[in-house]
């Protein structure tokens, strides 16, 4: 047993992913503001964190209905069906990382994606961003999808890439 190996000074060894089975926390944001960019009016919710180990905190910004409820629908799916997911070590824990990348480098790789995503994209989440950073020729570089599903990957410690 456990304690048995830890009366004798001998710690069970932990296997990377132990704590996949707990959710991870759920963050709350408060009402936001009105906001329009472009042709679409909405909120903008505003949530911030204090970095671990850092001064400061960092800032991230929740727009609900900036991507309509079908084409979500269509990501979800559209990622739920791809077998393109990597499962080599992640370097931040070393447990399978179960990503990857629809758009890589300014070029889209999964071309089913493209066709769900592209417009949402360019017409509503870069405009946004643009307005949000002052930053008229901002573009997407790199589409990242993670999957955290029971019995995987829950969780992801906190890094700076």
């Amino acid at each position: 047993s456990a304690a048995g190996a830890r009366a004798e000074g001998r710690l069970k060894k932990v296997p990377p992913g132990h704590y996949w089975t707990t959710p991870p926390p759920r963050y709350v944001f408060g009402e936001g503001h009105a906001l329009q960019v472009e042709d679409w009016r909405g909120v903008e919710q505003v949530g911030s964190v204090t970095k671990p180990g850092k001064v400061g905190s960092s800032s991230f910004y929740r727009l609900p209905g900036l991507v309509p409820v079908e084409t979500v629908d269509r990501i979800l799916t559209h990622c739920m069906q791809s077998t393109d997911y990597k499962v080599d070590a992640d370097s931040v824990d070393k447990t399978p990382t179960f990503e990857y990348y629809p758009f890589r480098d300014g070029e889209w790789i999964d071309l089913g994606m493209k066709s769900i995503l592209e417009d949402a994209l360019e017409r509503r989440v870069l405009p946004y961003v643009r307005e949000r950073y002052g930053c008229r020729f901002c573009a997407a570089s790199d589409i990242l999808v993670r999957r955290y599903v029971p019995g995987e990957r829950r969780t992801h410690a906190v890094h700076f890439d």
